[in-house]
């Protein structure tokens, strides 16, 4: 481990999923062994290292304040862009975009074939998930998400520890990037608090894939998914395709114009 005499690192956001500097910031605490903290939560304490993008600095709302929590600190700071030149007075400064950073994401590989789910992000059914894990004990999972609007907190870290190191994070997938996954997924899972319904168009998208489901059966099951979906708690030796979905647009219309 490098000694250093840092005890923090210092940016103005704190999700590495939502911003890159973020993701850096993140990714440099971790590897120096201290906490990342917000600057407008710094208490001005121990010797933090900061590093800022000085275009999202300059654009937040209360930027006046944090423009007087950081002036009195010394130390280094590292640039992601160009600051004016009198800005924060005189210290070591790294120039991220000249003296440059390293890669952010590291090599992976994924599995031949996987259990596959996506959907909403605060959606995930984590104790469901910790079920089906006992019957694939060395299967990996492959997460899609999307955060909703003005939905509550994202579940997929909490899904990402109870499947453990099999799990595999894909970020928020396309329709067409779907296209990627389905020949390769050996199920889909999903579930949902009172059971599969009819107008859960996630199962409907396997199914239309050629692709299993798993999920969890409840009182407003309908017969016909039922018939061709697998229950988490009744799983057969094999996970087959039953079919495609019986929910289709025509299905839709012919009902409307019927009412």
């Amino acid at each position: 481990t490098m000694t250093h005499p840092w005890t923090c690192v210092v940016g103005l956001h704190t999700d590495p999923e939502t911003c890159g500097v973020a993701r850096f910031n993140a990714q440099l605490a971790a590897r120096l062994g201290v906490p990342l903290v917000a600057l407008r939560d710094y208490d001005g304490v121990g010797h933090p290292l900061i590093s800022l993008k000085w275009a999202e600095l300059a654009q937040y709302p209360d930027r006046s304040i944090l423009f007087e929590r950081l002036r009195p600190i010394r130390g280094p700071i590292i640039w992601h862009d160009h600051p004016p030149n009198t800005s924060m007075g005189s210290r070591g400064i790294y120039r991220a975009w000249l003296n440059g950073v390293p890669a952010l994401v590291s090599p992976s590989r994924l599995g031949a074939r996987a259990l596959f789910t996506f959907g909403m992000a605060h959606k995930l059914e984590v104790a469901c998930f910790a079920r089906l894990r006992a019957r694939f004990t060395d299967m990996e999972l492959w997460v899609s998400t999307a955060a909703h609007e003005g939905a509550g907190v994202s579940q997929v870290p909490a899904l990402m520890a109870a499947w453990g190191s099999d799990a595999r994070n894909l970020g928020t997938l396309s329709d067409d990037a779907l296209g990627l996954v389905w020949p390769r997924a050996i199920a889909l899972v999903a579930f949902f608090p009172h059971g599969l319904r009819a107008n859960n168009t996630t199962v409907h998208a396997a199914l239309d894939a050629g692709v299993p489901v798993i999920t969890n059966h409840g009182p407003d099951t309908p017969a016909d998914l039922r018939a061709i979906t697998h229950d988490v708690d009744h799983l057969p030796d094999a996970i087959t395709w039953l079919g495609p979905s019986p929910y289709t647009w025509d299905r839709l219309l012919e009902d409307l114009c019927a009412r």
